[in-house]
């Protein structure tokens, strides 16, 4: 009850003190699943897969109708910086907004607001973008940071990842974790090698995100909702960056090639 008084007072300000969330494991692990209502995994078919210019990201979106679900401005309310880590990017989920701190794309810092405004939970997760052994040399470019994040009844889902090859941080990369907003304990942690795109969506009972780099297998991954493991995993032709759901229909761009999947 204290820190969420202390947390409900600080909303607005720049000296908001997230809370540091201790290191997860590095490999699959489950402390407590999340319910859910045991749905099966989507059924998603290829529709289409057409070969894109790499630098035509905005017509993608504007040809396709696409949104994500992300402010175009900071509500005036909410601080602009925190701890000296600004504001990246807010997460529109319409009973709640996510807001991710950091430092350029990558950030460190998540701050739940409740639709009244207030705090729900904020946390520090820096300990975590930092893996524990790098390759000699390496130890600069595998600093991570959080790409995406997403709420489900209440349980915060995260991914996040470092931007270069895999075997600098020994495979140790690109993990998707969740997380409890009520309570920030950790649920459970994915396989590592599962999600460095930039988004990723929930269908039911499964997260859909997908992971790839040069030289790497670069594939869409569906992950069981409750526990973290892997469903699926079906391979793309370059690694995937953004993931967006719309009509039933699930929009997936990778470096050079822009897919549409039908989603049953």
């Amino acid at each position: 009850m204290l820190l969420a008084a202390l947390l409900t007072a600080a909303a607005h300000a720049e000296d908001l003190l997230p809370r540091i969330l201790p290191i997860p494991p590095d490999a699959h692990a489950v402390v407590k699943s999340v319910p859910t209502a045991g749905r099966a995994a989507p059924e998603l078919t290829r529709v289409s897969a057409v070969k894109n210019k790499i630098t035509d990201e905005d017509a993608w979106f504007s040809t396709n109708d696409l949104h994500l679900p992300v402010l175009e401005t900071r509500p005036d309310w909410m601080p602009d910086a925190i701890g000296g880590r600004p504001l990246i990017r807010v997460i529109d989920q319409g009973s709640t907004l996510t807001a991710l701190f950091g430092t350029g794309n990558d950030a460190s810092v998540v701050v739940v607001y409740g639709a009244d405004r207030q705090v729900r939970g904020a946390w520090d997760v820096g300990s975590w973008l930092t893996p524990k052994k790098a390759v000699r040399g390496d130890e600069a470019f595998v600093h991570g940071g959080v790409r995406w994040a997403w709420i489900v009844e209440d349980i915060l889902y995260l991914s996040t990842s470092h931007r270069t090859y895999a075997s600098t941080s020994y495979g140790k990369n690109a993990y998707v974790t969740a997380i409890d907003v009520a309570t920030g304990d950790l649920r459970w942690r994915s396989d590592p090698l599962v999600c460095n795109a930039t988004s990723f969506v929930v269908i039911r009972d499964a997260i859909v995100c997908g992971y790839g780099f040069t030289g790497e297998p670069d594939a869409m991954v569906l992950l069981d909702r409750a526990d973290g493991r892997v469903l699926s995993r079906t391979t793309l032709s370059t690694g995937p960056d953004w993931f967006v759901l719309a009509d039933d229909k699930l929009y997936v761009r990778t470096y050079d090639t822009d897919y549409v999947f039908g989603v049953k």
